[in-house]
């Protein structure tokens, strides 16, 4: 009787589609991980790691080496140039690229929401006074009305800001934050608006020609006079819209992405449009974090929600939320989603380096506030290596049913510098038994360089070395579980193929 005939199952390029930790991982597709950590999605739509945290500031004294920037805010001066505004370790620094410059201390904690009006840069946290700073982040005053507000916001030529209890909107003259008592000042009880639930503020956002209070249980939607005339003070705000049963728990995740608004809520992330179409609250599959909700909110309830933060990416369409007590950020594509409109999302995990806010900066320069100071990931280095990891669900590999005798694991990749890296693999729902194959990546080649020749190097080098990898399996099982690990340092890797080969066995009872 002949052998088995060698078979291959093509696996493609593992958890392209991102981590899907939400879904049955029983046969779940290997375009998906059950946990896909360290990683982007690239142009290519393949799974890429991503780039190191690499702190650019110099040492502060004020700062320390182990306390972090909890809060980064850019802004954007008079003549053009921004300048970087920063709190930690109880203090509110200035900042360039590589300096870091206290203006203001002896504040106890760093939850500081900053907002830019007219010249002057405003500073606002729970139970303190607001703060106020010039044009190049230096210290000028404070704002003692109104009273230690929770939220402020700057839109259509205003400042807007939250009352110490959520149920005030309060906004400033026009072209004035620091008089909330003259001219075309006032204020909202936002009592006379819920609808369902009395529910405090959390957070105040503009979008569409409109302001937007994110309370606790319910979304308002005021409208501006006529819409078009924010110094109407005939009927300056009115009650546009609003949403019940839907609200944000962190006023910090809140973000703007230009043609929509991102938060955090008790059930995941989710956005302002979404939630405007179906009253009655998004469907789960259509919501930001669908495919990861459960994983997510455990996460959420072990977090403290003044700490949790989020920053918008705009040259990569980036969501990012930022989890410091896990020490983990989690990005979601908004340029790459899936049939049914969610964004594809990863994890990252850094362990000596995390990042616990971020901002963008210029030219596509995202700033990330760590330990010790700002940091960018524009680059790949050695002195922030990391492992990128991507596990599948429980693969059949299309018959449940029967034994599979498995042979070996082809695996072509992109890049690397001679890294150890590992797969490990699981059978039949056994987490407790795992074996591991280790192999070497690739060491990366000097990059193309067009008519350009030097003594003992090729014209055209390689670049990024591709090379398949054939990753020895054993064992025979129903059911198989691929994780696999890849060291990263100064140099990206990419997975772009899988395949495994096995021999079909007997129908096992």
């Amino acid at each position: 009787m002949p052998a088995p005939r060698l078979q291959g199952a093509p696996l493609g390029a593992i958890g392209s589609s991102g981590q899907n930790s939400q879904t049955t991982d029983i046969d779940l597709p290997p375009n998906f991980g059950t946990e896909v950590v360290n990683a982007i999605i690239d142009q290519s739509g393949k799974l890429t790691s991503r780039a190191s945290m690499i702190r650019v500031t110099a040492d502060n004294a004020n700062l320390t080496t182990t306390e972090a920037v909890e809060r980064v805010y850019r802004h954007n001066k008079a003549d053009g140039t921004s300048v970087m505004m920063c709190a930690g370790n109880g203090r509110i620094f200035s900042a360039t690229a590589t300096t870091l410059t206290s203006q203001s201390s002896g504040h106890t904690t760093d939850a500081w929401q900053f907002a830019s009006l007219n010249g002057q840069i405003f500073a606002a946290q729970v139970g303190k006074t607001m703060q106020v700073y010039d044009d190049d982040g230096a210290s000028a005053a404070t704002v003692v009305d109104p009273a230690a507000p929770i939220a402020i916001h700057s839109a259509y030529g205003r400042l807007w800001a939250l009352s110490s209890d959520g149920f005030t909107l309060e906004w400033s003259d026009l072209l004035d934050g620091d008089d909330f008592a003259a001219g075309d000042s006032g204020s909202l009880d936002l009592d006379l608006m819920h609808t369902v639930v009395r529910s405090p503020g959390v957070a105040i956002v503009s979008f569409n020609r409109q302001i937007i209070v994110l309370c606790k249980q319910q979304i308002l939607v005021l409208g501006l006079a006529t819409d078009t005339d924010p110094n109407n003070t005939t009927t300056p705000i009115y009650l546009a819209d609003s949403i019940s049963n839907v609200g944000c728990i962190a006023r910090d995740s809140v973000v703007q992405t230009g043609d929509d608004i991102m938060f955090l809520s008790a059930d995941g992330v989710r956005s302002l449009t979404r939630s405007l179409q179906e009253r009655e609250g998004p469907s789960p599959m259509q919501e930001t974090s669908a495919l990861n909700k459960n994983a997510l909110v455990r996460i959420i309830d072990t977090e403290v929600a003044a700490n949790i933060t989020a920053c918008w990416h705009p040259g990569e369409a980036w969501y990012q939320l930022f989890l410091p007590l896990t020490k983990e950020v989690w990005v979601f594509d908004l340029s790459s989603r899936l049939d049914n409109g969610v964004p594809k999302t990863v994890i990252w995990r850094m362990g000596t380096r995390p990042a616990y806010c971020g901002a963008y900066f210029s030219n596509d320069l995202m700033f990330y506030g760590t330990t010790g100071g700002l940091a960018n990931n524009d680059l790949y280095d050695t002195d922030d290596s990391y492992t990128m990891t991507v596990e599948t669900g429980w693969m059949s590999l299309g018959d449940p049913n029967s034994l599979k005798h498995f042979k070996k694991l082809i695996l072509s990749l992109t890049g690397g510098g001679g890294q150890s890296a590992t797969v490990k693999w699981y059978v039949d729902f056994d987490l407790n038994n795992v074996r591991t194959r280790t192999f070497t990546l690739e060491t990366a080649a000097d990059p193309d360089e067009y008519n350009v020749g030097e003594y003992n190097i090729a014209e055209f080098s390689s670049g990024l070395g591709t090379a398949e990898f054939g990753i020895q399996l054993s064992n025979s099982a129903k059911f198989i579980k691929l994780e696999i690990n890849l060291p990263v340092s100064a140099s990206l890797v990419t997975i772009n193929n899988a395949q495994l080969f096995h021999q079909m066995g007997r129908v096992k009872a």
